[in-house]
């Protein structure tokens, strides 16, 4: 897993999270809930 957090540019309070899957094992209960949670989202 490669987690990486990066300021949006030209906000002081907002942040983007990107991860990178490279393993089932990458997945855990964090993962899973905000992969539903983009699921839904995009229905």
């Amino acid at each position: 897993m490669l987690p990486k957090i990066a300021q949006v540019p030209g906000d002081t309070k907002q942040f983007n999270h990107h991860f990178r899957m490279l393993a089932k094992a990458d997945i855990n209960k964090e993962v899973l809930t905000f992969m539903k949670l983009a699921y839904k989202l995009g229905s």
